[in-house]
């Protein structure tokens, strides 16, 4: 029984490890760039009364390069986020 708990302890610590480093990978870069641009833009949507969703309204369009209102971000952050987010794809195997 202690080998099952100690198992498993091991295990839910390893799975913890490698998601705190797969986290903190992507807590910076350019993908996080265009992701507070869109918090600001839907920050300023609150202050006027409107809905704005970060992922539907914001980060998808600018995905697909479309422009977003009150979204100043620089093409370059999300073309190189286009381009981590199709390589991470790629690498899970879809």
């Amino acid at each position: 029984m202690k080998s099952i708990l100690l198992c498993a302890l091991f295990i839910s610590l390893f799975s913890f490890s490698a998601f705190s480093e797969e986290t903190a990978e992507h807590q910076d870069g350019p993908c996080k760039k265009v992701m507070d641009a869109c918090k600001e833009a839907v920050d300023a949507a609150k202050t006027s009364n409107r809905k704005m969703s970060i992922y539907k309204d914001c980060f998808q369009p600018l995905m697909k390069d479309q422009t977003v209102t009150k979204v100043s971000i620089d093409k370059a952050d999300v073309s190189a986020c286009k381009a981590k987010r199709e390589a991470h794809q790629q690498k899970k195997g879809k």
